[in-house]
């Protein structure tokens, strides 16, 4: 990407990057939280939400005052939308962290022992893809982006298993039911913060190459 950022896009470049390295930080903590059962690092995520929301906020200014006076060519037009469509990803990705953030609290306060079913690994592959999607951007890495979403669709393939899983124990734990009612959601959370990482996976590839892979048969996913 460094290529397309002069002057004032560079600011831009440099305002995204750090969006996305507070978004990583926020869903490693949130499933850290999750996992860890951390009430305190849980309400650390939800406070910094307003952060990246500046953030977001910022950059789409920026970017429209950009299109709107500089006169910008063509390979800078795509770079700007690129841009804000990637800072609305990453603000979309933060949400749900701090979604998953809330309901963990909830969790803590019920002090009930759940079955996890495959949370676990979920994240540990939510959590993998999103900081391989960042460093795709911090590199210029189109060939890695390019292969990211095909991992989307086992992702989506989980979070099927962890619904029928905890839905289940919802119908044969009646006192545990809104507990593992908040699993399904945080389960749809993460599912969600995959499918944002992929589109910004997609995105990369279209600034660098000018090719548009979605909804192609490389990286169809798989309807959940």
């Amino acid at each position: 990407m460094k290529r397309f950022y002069q002057g004032e896009l560079e600011n831009l470049r440099t305002q995204l990057l750090v969006m996305a390295e507070r978004t990583v930080t926020n869903i490693s903590d949130a499933l850290a939280a999750l996992h860890g059962g951390d009430i305190q690092l849980a309400e650390r995520v939800i406070k910094s939400d307003d952060v990246i929301d500046e953030l977001e906020v910022a950059i789409d200014a920026e970017a429209s005052r950009y299109i709107a006076l500089r006169s910008p060519v063509a390979s800078d037009v795509r770079l700007l939308i690129v841009i804000m469509k990637v800072s609305h990803d990453l603000e979309r990705m933060a949400d749900e962290s701090t979604s998953i953030s809330k309901r963990v609290i909830r969790l803590m306060e019920s002090r009930h022992m759940l079955e996890m079913g495959m949370l676990p690994e979920l994240s540990l592959q939510a959590v993998d893809l999103v900081r391989e999607v960042v460093e795709c951007l911090v590199g210029d890495d189109s060939g890695k982006a390019e292969s990211l979403p095909m991992r989307d669709k086992e992702i989506d393939q989980m979070h099927r298993r962890n619904f029928q899983f905890f839905t289940e124990k919802v119908q044969g734990s009646p006192e545990l039911a809104s507990d593992y009612i908040d699993l399904i959601f945080i389960s749809k959370a993460i599912e969600r913060i995959c499918d944002h990482a992929t589109n910004i996976a997609e995105e990369i590839v279209y600034l660098l190459r000018g090719m548009d892979i979605r909804h192609t048969e490389k990286t169809k996913r798989a309807n959940v």
